[in-house]
């Protein structure tokens, strides 16, 4: 037991100096340290100014000549006339610029050089701060040459009438929404704005074409009903179809594709009222199919035959392949094919009346 305890105090004892020499190590190099001399900052050089010049400021009269020197305050956008000048230097006159930072920004604005040469400069310069502006050492620079131009003070008012307004606060907004909206509110206006536009040019296009369309069936009158007008009509063009095939001359399978087509548009266009004379074959059915939903239905697959196969044959060259020539019997068909759309539309008619 005695072995145990001594061996217990030596542990002990040997710890509390190991602990002790750490913490004196701790304070020695901490005072070490604070007592090392802190390094000296390196000087940063000061930027090159390769001359230094003596700038006046001159008001501009209405042809932008000098008018004496600046001596009254100005107010914000004024131009007024810069002029330096001093010891001989180069500077590329297209990259000058004032060295002026975030503060002082809109204090002097350079606009146009009047004219340059190394020993003296004319700018047309301008001020966006209001107050009393003093510029010390203001820098022109190209980016390789520098020239101070010295102190430079202006005396800018600014624009909003201090007796309405002392305070200087901007004129708030004409109407209370401006963009204080989403921005999907301002498309969906939009949208219906130029909906409302098309629906009015689309009413207005559709009546100027009625009005056009009336006119047109006022200036080719004829004695009978359309329905037996054309009857007359297409039984004239079955007299004149020749009787046995290939004895029927391209120009004249032309005449009759065109007095054919004619016959049934005009025919459509009296009885219906709708443009038929002059549109295309989707732009009749179309017409149709606004004018009378019922009727629409009963004739459309006929109708676009018809009015299809008449435009392709038209526009077949008289030099075309026999296997592409209108024959007699297709003529015939095409008769039968206006006729059954005729006999439709017309029985139609009859019963709503």
């Amino acid at each position: 037991m005695m072995v145990i305890a001594i061996r217990h105090f030596v542990m002990t004892a040997v710890s509390f100096l190991i602990l002790f020499q750490v913490l004196f190590l701790v304070l020695f190099l901490g005072l070490s340290v604070s007592a090392a001399p802190s390094p000296v900052p390196a000087q940063v050089p000061k930027p090159r100014v390769d001359a230094e010049w003596t700038c006046k400021t001159f008001a501009m009269d209405e042809r932008g000549q000098a008018a004496g020197e600046l001596s009254q305050a100005i107010t914000v956008g004024t131009e007024f006339l810069l002029v330096c000048e001093g010891p001989s230097v180069v500077l590329a006159q297209t990259k000058l610029g004032l060295e002026l930072n975030k503060t002082q920004r809109y204090a002097l604005r350079l606009l146009q050089t009047r004219s340059m040469t190394d020993v003296r400069a004319e700018f047309v310069a301008t001020t966006w701060m209001a107050g009393q502006i003093k510029l010390s050492n203001l820098i022109l620079s190209d980016g390789a040459s520098r020239v101070n131009l010295g102190n430079i003070e202006l005396n800018v008012a600014s624009v909003i009438d201090q007796k309405t307004n002392p305070e200087g606060k901007p004129h708030p907004p004409w109407a209370p929404m401006l963009l204080a909206w989403p921005l999907w509110v301002w498309v969906a206006i939009g949208s219906a704005i130029l909906l409302v536009v098309l629906v009015f040019v689309a009413l207005v296009y559709r009546r100027v074409q009625h009005k056009r369309l009336l006119s047109m069936l006022e200036s080719h009158p004829i004695t009978l009903t359309p329905y037996h007008q054309f009857n007359k009509e297409l039984r004239r063009l079955n007299r004149e179809l020749p009787s046995k095939e290939g004895s029927w001359p391209d120009e004249r399978v032309q005449d009759f594709l065109r007095e054919l087509d004619q016959t049934l548009r005009w025919f459509l266009a009296r009885e219906l009222i709708v443009p038929a004379v002059d549109r295309s074959p989707r732009e009749v059915v179309r017409s149709i199919k606004r004018a009378d939903e019922r009727l629409f239905k009963l004739i459309r697959r006929d109708l676009g035959v018809i009015l299809s196969e008449l435009h392709k044959a038209q526009r077949l060259k008289p030099s075309a392949s026999d296997a592409q020539r209108v024959s007699v019997s297709d003529a015939q068909q095409l008769i039968d094919l206006a006729r059954m759309v005729a006999d439709r539309v017309d029985s139609a008619k009859e019963k709503e009346a």
